[in-house]
């Protein structure tokens, strides 16, 4: 089996913040995104970083969500 390797190309980081309910009782959420995040940054980093950005928010974060596009190819 061939050996892949990954190039990250794009990085995003997204957190949900509660906002408000439903008709249904159901939490809505807000998506705030953070583009050109660094391929190398390690991800504790980023989630430190996403905690810090979330406290900024009147409402509660619901999730933290890093978004990667990248390209495989196998390696030669």
């Amino acid at each position: 089996m061939a050996t892949v390797k990954q190039e990250i190309m794009k990085r995003s980081l997204i957190i949900n913040v509660a906002n408000g309910v439903d008709d249904n009782g159901k939490t809505k959420i807000k998506a705030f995104t953070f583009g050109n995040l660094k391929a190398e940054a390690k991800v504790e980093d980023v989630f430190k970083a996403a905690n810090a950005l979330g406290g900024l928010y009147a409402e509660e974060v619901q999730s933290i969500v890093l978004s990667e596009k990248s390209e495989l190819a196998e390696e030669q």
